[in-house]
C-alpha cells in the first residue's frame, strides 16, 4: 500500500543513524521537497547553523529526473561568514528568490506530492536495501570507495524486476565525504520514475555534517 505524500514537508531524523556521542553531528534541517508536476524534475532544499560557529548554510538543488543532473543555474549554495553569521531563514530566502523563475519554469512553485515507497529496508550492512512499491519491490545496491586524503564516491544500482539503472559513479567523488546511507525513495505522481534520497556523511570542523542528496531516474 502506498503512502501519498501531500505534504512536502518530510522527517527524515528516524533514518539518520545514531553516531556515538565520541563523534558529535549536525544534521542538516529539511526544508523543501518533491517533484514537478510534470514529473521531470524534482527539488530539494536545507539549511544548517554550526552548532560552534553560528555560521548558517542553505542549499537548493533543482534535479532533472531523466538525466540525473541539476539543472543549469538550479543548484545553489548560500552561506553566512565569521563577520555577518546570517541566520538559515534569510539564506532560504536567498536561494528560493535567485530561483525562483528557473523553479516556475519547471513547475516547481510549489512542487508536487508524488508517492512515497515503504521502506528502505536494509541489509545487515546497511549497503543494500529494499522498498516496496504498488506490489513491486525495489531492490537498491549502494557500492561506495574511498580515496585518500579523504574522499568518497557512491553508486547505486537500482533493480525492479529485469529493469536495472546505475546511478551517479564511483568516479564522481567528493570532498571531506565518510560515508553514504540510502534514505527514503519517492515515486513520480505519473508513476513512471523515482527520487532516492542519499545521507552524506561530511567531515567537519567540529564534527560529522549529515545532508542530503538526491538520485533520480525514469524506471517504469
Amino acid at each position: 500500500m502506498l503512502k501519498h505524500f501531500t505534504m512536502i514537508f518530510v522527517l527524515l531524523v528516524s533514518l539518520v543513524p545514531s553516531l556515538s556521542e565520541a563523534s558529535p553531528f549536525t544534521r542538516w534541517n529539511l526544508d523543501m521537497l518533491g517533484f514537478s508536476s510534470n514529473s521531470r524534475y524534482f527539488v530539494i532544499v536545507e539549511s544548517v547553523t554550526e552548532a560552534g560557529s553560528g555560521i548558517a548554510r542553505a542549499k537548493l538543488m533543482v534535479t532533472n529526473v531523466a538525466t540525473n543532473q541539476c539543472v543549469r543555474g538550479g543548484c545553489l549554495f548560500a552561506s553566512g561568514s565569521e563577520k555577518n553569521l546570517g541566520t538559515e531563514k534569510r539564506l532560504l530566502r536567498q536561494v528560493y528568490r535567485k530561483t525562483w523563475k528557473i523553479r516556475k519554469n519547471r513547475q516547481l512553485t510549489p512542487p508536487r506530492g508524488g508517492y512515497r515507497a515503504k521502506g528502505p529496508f536494509f541489509d545487515e550492512d546497511c549497503n543494500s536495501a529494499y522498498y516496496l512499491y504498488d506490489n513491486q519491490k525495489i531492490v537498491v545496491r549502494m557500492l561506495q570507495k574511498k580515496s585518500w586524503p579523504q574522499k568518497t564516491s557512491v553508486q547505486l544500482e537500482v533493480s525492479v524486476g529485469n529493469i536495472k539503472k546505475n546511478l551517479d559513479s564511483l568516479d564522481n567523488y567528493r570532498e571531506d565525504v565518510q560515508k553514504y546511507q540510502l534514505g527514503y525513495l519517492f515515486i513520480s505522481p505519473n508513476k513512471r520514475s523515482l527520487a532516492i534520497l542519499v545521507y552524506v556523511f561530511y567531515q567537519a570542523f567540529e564534527g560529522q555534517e549529515v545532508t542530503t542528496i538526491v538520485q533520480t531516474t525514469r524506471l517504469f
